[in-house]
């Protein structure tokens, strides 16, 4: 936006806009702010302008995609479909969740003796392997199964 000497005497050589960020010294940066931005390239104007071109090229994308996974349901073979199938469910939010649940304890280990100290630390190691083998007979199952397509949770 040209300024009001500009707009007053178009011989005026117009001034760049300076970035108005100023730091922890208490300086005003003063670079040239990018066209159409706010605030200089130092300050994050390109990264703003990176993502927003990101996103155009993904945007623009999509289209070709699912004519793409069309395809795919259409003409490929069964592996390959229900592979296809559960991308679109996991990215749609219908994909298999994990939760964890944290409890606060109401175990007061400053009133604790060493041996009882030790024989939390036992039972929670205990517990510890125990989920970890249920998680890993699981994961085991699902590998055994010929039929499942290869993993596609990439995330």
């Amino acid at each position: 936006m040209p300024s009001l000497a500009e707009t007053l005497d178009p011989e005026t050589p117009a001034q760049p806009r300076r970035c108005p960020h100023v730091g922890r010294s208490g300086y005003r940066c003063d670079r040239e702010v990018m066209d159409g931005e706010e605030i200089c390239v130092l300050h994050g104007a390109s990264i703003v302008r990176t993502r927003e071109h990101i996103m155009r090229r993904l945007l623009a994308l999509q289209e070709k995609s699912l004519v793409a996974l069309e395809e795919l349901f259409d003409f490929a073979d069964d592996r390959t479909r229900l592979a296809a199938i559960v991308a679109v469910f996991d990215r749609t939010g219908f994909g298999p969740k994990s939760t964890l649940a944290i409890e606060e304890s109401e175990l007061d280990v400053t009133s604790m003796t060493l041996d009882e100290l030790a024989e939390h630390s036992d039972r929670l190691g205990h517990r510890a392997r125990e989920l970890k083998s249920m998680h890993e007979s699981s994961a085991s199952l699902s590998d055994d199964d010929s039929d499942a397509p290869p993993s596609t949770n990439v995330h």
